[in-house]
């Protein structure tokens, strides 16, 4: 029996192979997209859930009332914090502290930029990883040790790397001062897990930490995780905690409450804990991390892009199985006129969408894999084709085969079941689209949910070219960006030799580059109330290589940088902050020391941060209050590859022992995803036409589809298949000599 629902479903769409193959088509690429967002929304759901101590663990965050801004929230802790919560608020089992800071780091003969977590010699009490050589117990727990993952340990030693147990023992160089800048591997621990929101590469003990560059704001510059025994839950923990406020922020709190920056009351500063499984998708709110920010909005609107499409998909496969049909009714008539029951015409319906579906999945399977590497590219992400790792992915796969089998047979087998008459099969009375309200009402929905998702997809898109193309109020195209964590003379020994090439422009030097750390300084305005100004250390080159506008007042000197009270350069939104009338030799004091420093400039406001933050009040200056952290190399049109080989020799004379590394500003500083594999060679096409290298991916494109179009084969090419396709319908005699000309 079931043979022959098999044997008259194949015979079905072999002769209705036109409509099984739209059917099909429409199917496997809904399914691609459905599968391709699983994938994605799976793996942003599964961040930190291979923590063994996952629902134990949480991470500590204040919350403050600000005056006209409402609440704000910090992840940052005092460092006083973690000891005080593990020995005076009970039920604490442990606690740990992380800073994350960037160092070159390695042996003495080459050095590698890496992420260097600092942490309590607790942390593997808390986290769970997995040891490959070393000691197990306690690896931190030397003020001087080093904890290396797999991958780092490959890359530092290379060649040169034995087993893993060799290295236990061996000495890594820090760019701290000698002799402490040596520290000694205890443990080798495999790499974590992709769907791990710590992004460090090296751990070391959390005494190190004040030697480097940190993150902080009102509530501190650490991150304080704990883990509860069984006598504690998170209500428990935070009502409890509330009494370190006093020892730990009071008198930070008397002070902003006078200054009029927090409101008055009882509840304008408070502590909070959130758990850690939570903490990817639930840290949206926080200014500044150590871990990596997951975006709980994206999955809610992926989950319903996915949910949508494959209504669609259902939709037309119902409408098209509707007009089927009708070319079957008298099939089916002759079914139930020689005794086939209703339960039987239905199970066949359900074979064939059985059937149709699994098709469409395998070949969706098919597709996802191979668009995977177009979504990551598209979300900038590094997603795999990890489909058949886990027994939820087959879950997941049977329920949607069971969703779209009941959605597209279910109608049509029931709407057939309601007329029990073998005339009226055999009259073909059964379906009428236009009598037929579902039908009607579902083409509707179909069009109504395809104007929308075209409209949202239009609006993202429109959305996506103005946070590209938006004015910044720099000049971000043709500059290099090149990391330098070394002694100042280097930086200026590299900065001359980089400027020694005839296709620079110019070189400059910052603390900051603009994704990547902050700092800043309390100003009073007139009225007394805090201001929170930025700060920029640049050098007289800064401005004018970025193409910054001075509107007002003049660019540094360099003899400026010998001047008893500082100078400075300060953008609109500080003047407008300040409420200064004439700003030209104003003079601010900074609250942190009550120093003092002179505005000899106004730049137009440019963007320092993310796109998607309004422009905040600015100082630029050169005096030291942090070190030179970046070199800002601007180029000659179309020469960049030219320049990066210059400045690759130049580095490499220099210093040696560090590695080799850049980007590109419009790459960081857009929202544009960065592209799969970057080229530094130029790359030949058609014609022995050769492309640039050093460009990015855009610019490439865009040589590439001048170049093609202004081929002298395009124009023959175009006409001839334009006439080859006039010429099919309806030619006249004079077409169709003209078609002859080109065959």
């Amino acid at each position: 029996m079931l043979r022959s629902y098999f044997k008259y479903a194949f015979r079905n769409f072999l002769k209705q192979r036109g409509r099984t193959l739209i059917n099909l088509i429409g199917l496997s690429l809904s399914l691609a997209i459905v599968i391709i967002i699983f994938l994605y929304v799976s793996g942003e759901l599964s961040v930190n859930k291979f923590q063994e101590n996952k629902d134990r663990i949480y991470r500590m965050y204040s919350s403050v009332d600000v005056v006209d801004r409402g609440l704000e929230y910090s992840p940052y802790q005092v460092p006083e914090m973690g000891p005080a919560l593990r020995e005076r608020i009970p039920g604490v089992e442990s606690t740990c502290r992380l800073r994350i800071a960037d160092a070159f780091i390695g042996p003495e003969e080459d050095l590698f930029q890496e992420f260097v977590g600092f942490v309590d010699s607790t942390f593997f009490d808390l986290f769970s990883y997995k040891f490959i050589a070393g000691d197990h117990l306690n690896p931190l727990s030397h003020p001087k040790s080093v904890v290396l993952t797999e991958s780092v340990a490959r890359k530092i030693y290379g060649d040169s790397l034995g087993t893993m147990t060799d290295l236990v023992g061996t000495s890594i160089k820090f760019p701290e001062r000698a002799p402490g800048n040596l520290y000694t591997v205890t443990a080798i621990i495999a790499d974590p897990p992709e769907n791990t929101s710590f992004y460090w590469d090296v751990l070391v003990p959390y005494a190190n930490a004040r030697a480097y560059s940190q993150s902080d704001d009102f509530g501190g510059n650490t991150f304080t995780y704990v883990m509860l025994d069984e006598n504690i839950d998170q209500e428990a923990l935070t009502e409890k905690a509330q009494s370190l406020i006093p020892d730990m922020h009071g008198e930070m709190i008397k002070l902003f409450v006078q200054l009029g920056f927090l409101k008055e009351g009882e509840h304008n500063f408070s502590y909070h804990f959130m758990s850690y499984r939570d903490l990817y998708l639930g840290s949206n709110d926080f200014v500044g991390s150590y871990e990596t920010r997951g975006n709980k909005n994206s999955i809610y609107i992926l989950t319903s892009v996915a949910f949508l499409i494959l209504i669609i998909a259902c939709f037309n496969y119902v409408m098209i199985a509707i007009g089927t049909a009708l070319n079957r009714m008298g099939d089916f008539g002759m079914m139930n006129v020689v005794g086939a029951r209703r339960w039987q015409i239905l199970v066949q319906f359900v074979v064939e969408s059985t059937l149709l579906t699994l098709f469409s999945m395998v070949l969706g399977i098919i597709l996802a894999e191979q668009l995977l590497p177009l979504f990551n590219n598209l979300a900038s992400d590094d997603l795999r084709f990890s489909l058949f790792s886990s027994a939820i992915n087959f879950v997941f796969l049977g329920t949607l085969l069971l969703f779209i089998v009941l959605m597209t047979s279910a109608y049509i087998g029931f709407y057939l079941l309601r007329r029990t008459q073998p005339i009226r099969f055999l009259q073909k009375e059964m379906l009428s689209v236009r009598r037929n309200g579902v039908a009607r009402i579902s083409v509707v929905i179909q069009f109504f949910i395809t104007i929308t998702l075209l409209i949202s997809g239009g609006m993202i898109l429109k959305q996506f070219n103005f946070m590209v193309n938006r004015d910044v109020g720099f000049d971000r195209e043709q500059m290099a960006v090149i990391h330098v964590d070394f002694s100042r003379d280097k930086i200026e020994t590299l900065k001359e030799q980089f400027q020694s090439s005839p296709y620079v422009r110019q070189v400059s030097m910052s603390d900051r580059n603009f994704d990547d750390g902050s700092s800043s300084e309390i100003i009073l305005n007139k009225k007394g109330e805090i201001t929170e100004v930025r700060l920029l250390r640049i050098d007289p080159d800064y401005i004018s290589a970025l193409g910054l506008e001075v509107f007002e007042g003049r660019n540094f000197f360099e003899k400026d940088r010998q001047d008893s009270i500082p100078k400075v350069i300060v953008n609109e939104t500080l003047i407008m902050e300040l409420e200064i009338e004439d700003p030209l030799g104003s003079r601010v004091r900074l609250d942190s020391d009550q120093s003092e420093v002179d505005i000899i400039g106004v730049v137009r406001d440019f963007h320092f941060d993310s796109m998607h933050d309004k422009v905040q009040p600015l100082m630029l200056h050169l005096f030291s209050h942090n070190s030179y952290n970046y070199l800002f190399v601007k180029v000659e049109e179309g020469q960049m590859a030219l320049v990066l080989d210059h400045c690759e020799k130049a580095w490499k004379e220099v210093v040696p022992e560090f590695s080799w590394e850049y980007e590109f500003m419009d790459e960081i500083f857009t929202t544009e995803p960065e592209p799969l594999l970057t080229i530094s060679s130029p790359k030949t096409i058609v014609g022995n036409y050769s492309i640039p290298g050093g460009q990015s991916g855009k610019d490439d494109i865009a040589d590439a589809i001048d170049h093609l179009f202004n081929h002298d084969n395009v124009g023959p090419f175009l006409a001839e298949r334009l006439i080859q396709r006039l010429i099919k319908s309806n030619p006249t005699p004079n077409f169709k000599l003209a078609g002859k000309k080109f065959s």
